[in-house]
């Protein structure tokens, strides 16, 4: 991923070198990552400081001036050693054009779709004479003059132009005055397509293109409506910089700049050379109409974007409440699991507690029924003794059991006998002895048979109570 990544830098790299003519590819780069790598907005960056980069540019134009000092010295060379070559005219006409496009070049791209040139100019004129001489003096004058006028001001540069545009029109759109930057800035602040214009004053259609397109009240008002106009002479540094990268190759120049970072061209339409105010006022309504559905076209993007991240967050709000559902539910889950164990813990605590004192109550039972077997008398052997009274006792189960006694016995000794003689149907439960007829309970221990006045042969009953 990283070598594939480093590939696409580096054709960025060489495209903005391209553009820009920056020799460097160090501070290519700088200015590259400084952007993030967007090539448009590295453009950008790189007319917005003119002069953060002089060093370069005085080498260049030292180069420059390098090569047009050798190109002068070979002329001058050839126009001393014209009588003893024993050349054609036309010959030396041609070799002349030839060196004389090499001087210009490294300074302006003017070239225009079939413009009359200074040179053309020139070698239309009278040949006789010191033809040579006049030619090589005209054309260095005027890359001399050129080169003289290159300012590090773009404020200045600007200036000069609104200058040379009022000296010819006598109406035009409005003109923002300031840097190409500043302008930049404005036209993408307001959402405004920003239109460039290159003026050059050595081509003949310069003064028509001013005086009968742009003077036109049409253009006039359809610019001032829609567009942020920003103009620059080609003789100035900001102007020169700004035709090398928008590759300007005839004048007039105009170029549609957009100011949409995410657009993959610096320019949307340019007009150069020969065009007419129909023309140009198409193409800027066609450009115009672009802009806005590209607008149109990334804010419906964005609606959708909105829309999608709307519905994501709604469903991720949904599945959050779904989430706070299903934790609700464990919950309370969790919470009755806990209720039904604390419940199943009491209820066999409770059970245990019972059994406990089941066992421990029939411990004391045993224990009871022995002492009361151990303290009971021994039964009467004659029942015919008129101190012994033989009682029958029916219990609750419908049982009848039968005793002997003492009158002088207590009621304890025929309550202990009915528990030793019935544990199954009474075990330790309380239970109350009667006499049916007449209505009779006995329910003091310590009175004796006699005083109850209980007779001999005397059935009595057991009520187990509740």
């Amino acid at each position: 991923m990283s070598n594939l990544q480093n590939f696409g830098n580096e054709r960025i790299i060489q495209e903005f070198q391209r553009i820009t003519k920056i020799n460097d590819e160090i501070i290519a780069k700088k200015i590259l990552e400084k952007n993030n790598w967007n090539l448009q907005m590295s453009i950008n960056q790189y007319l917005f400081n003119p002069n953060e980069f002089d060093n370069e540019n005085e080498k260049n134009n030292k180069n420059e001036k390098e090569l047009e000092q050798d190109n002068f010295e070979w002329n001058k060379n050839e126009n001393e050693n014209e009588n003893d070559e024993n050349k054609s005219e036309n010959e030396d006409e041609k070799k002349l054009q030839l060196n004389s496009e090499n001087i210009f070049t490294p300074i302006h791209n003017l070239n225009d779709e079939k413009p009359k040139t200074p040179i053309e100019s020139i070698t239309n004129k009278n040949r006789n004479g010191n033809f040579f001489s006049q030619v090589v003096n005209n054309v260095i004058g005027f890359a001399k003059n050129t080169i003289e006028i290159l300012t590090k001001d773009p404020n200045a540069d600007n200036q000069f132009f609104l200058n040379q545009i009022r000296s010819i029109g006598r109406e035009y759109p409005q003109f923002f005055q300031g840097s190409y930057q500043e302008a930049f800035e404005l036209a993408k602040q307001n959402e405004k397509l920003l239109v460039v214009y290159l003026h050059s004053d050595l081509h003949s259609r310069t003064n028509y293109f001013i005086e009968n397109i742009l003077d036109d009240p049409r253009t006039i008002s359809f610019l001032n409506q829609n567009f942020i106009l920003w103009g620059d002479s080609i003789r100035r540094t900001s102007g020169y910089k700004l035709s090398l990268i928008l590759e300007a190759r005839c004048y007039p120049f105009l170029a549609i700049i957009s100011t949409d970072s995410s657009e993959e061209t610096l320019y949307q339409r340019i007009f150069e050379g020969e065009f007419t105010v129909n023309e140009l006022l198409l193409g800027l309504c066609n450009s115009l109409e672009e802009s806005e559905l590209r607008k149109s076209s990334t804010l419906t993007k964005n609606q959708n974007i909105d829309s999608n991240t709307s519905i994501i967050q709604e469903q991720d709000q949904e599945f959050l409440n779904s989430l706070l559902i299903d934790r609700e539910r464990d919950i309370l889950e969790e919470e009755r699991e806990k209720k039904e164990k604390e419940e199943e813990k009491k209820r066999k605590e409770e059970k245990e507690r019972k059994e406990r004192q089941k066992r421990e109550r029939e411990l004391a039972w045993q224990k009871e029924l022995e002492e009361k077997k151990q303290n009971l008398p021994s039964e009467p052997e004659n029942a015919n003794d008129s101190n012994v009274l033989t009682i029958a006792i029916k219990l609750p189960n419908s049982q009848r059991i039968q005793r002997r006694f003492y009158k002088q016995d207590k009621i304890q000794v025929i309550f202990d006998w009915i528990y030793l003689s019935s544990q199954d149907a009474l075990s330790d439960s309380p239970f109350t002895l009667v006499k049916n007829f007449p209505k009779k309970i006995f329910d003091d221990p310590n009175k004796t048979l006699e005083e109850e006045g209980i007779q001999n042969n005397e059935l009595l009953y057991v009520l187990k109570e509740d």
